[in-house]
């Protein structure tokens, strides 16, 4: 299975990443998506960086899926 999901996600630059309650926000040059996270996944952003980490070990599935809203 890939490690996909455990890499970082680099941040480009002149794009801004904010997660608050778990809405991830990303705002660009190109627009706006913003995506909202479960919360057994945890939201790390730092150094141009955002990493994604499970809180319990039974999130795996979730760890890997995307819901993006419109």
């Amino acid at each position: 299975m890939s490690r996909i999901g455990n890499l970082p996600i680099e941040v480009p630059a002149g794009v801004t990443v904010v997660c608050k309650n778990n809405i991830v926000t990303v705002t660009g040059p190109k627009g706006n998506l913003v995506q909202s996270v479960d919360p057994s996944i945890t939201v790390e952003i730092s150094g141009g960086k955002v990493a994604l980490s499970r809180v319990m070990k039974k999130s795996k599935q979730k760890h890997i899926t995307v819901y993006i809203e419109h």
